[in-house]
Order: structure tokens, then sequence, then C-alpha cells
């Protein structure tokens, strides 16, 4: 079973490059889950496609569910929360 998380993007936070030339990005979620409510940081993995599009505004207007890798770091969105 993968592991996913839903939240809204509240910001995006660039850091260094990496080897490939991809840029280092951590995002804040804010999760409206039931009994879970918060933010939490989490890392983009840097070689996945959703780094290139986390900061379109469709991901801070509506919740996704984001897919995570064993490192917990986001590596696509697989839709609309809601």
């Amino acid at each position: 079973m993968a592991r996913t998380i839903s939240g809204i993007v509240c910001a995006v936070k660039r850091g260094q490059n990496t080897v490939n030339g991809n840029n280092r990005k951590t995002v804040t979620l804010s999760t409206p889950t039931a009994g879970y409510p918060g933010t939490v940081e989490l890392r983009v993995a840097p070689d996945s496609s959703i780094g290139q599009v986390i900061e379109n505004a469709e991901y801070a207007e509506r919740p996704h569910v984001f897919e995570l890798n064993a490192r917990h770091q986001i590596t696509r969105s697989l839709g609309y929360a809601d």
C-alpha cells in the first residue's frame, strides 16, 4: 500500500540544487484531516516531476492527495482529495 497524505500547499521553500540540477524543495502542507489538523513540512523527491509544478496555484486552492516514497518525500499528486 502506498503512503499518502492529503493537504493544501501553504508554502514552498527552495533549497540548493541536487547533483542532477533539480531544486530541493520543502513544502508546508495544511492537513485538514479529521483528528489530525495542522501543518507538516515534507521534502519533494528531487527526481520527481511534481517538483516542477508544486508551486502552481491549484495545489494551494484545493486539497490534493500526495504519494510519499519510503523517505517520506512527495513523489506525485494522485488527484484532488475532495
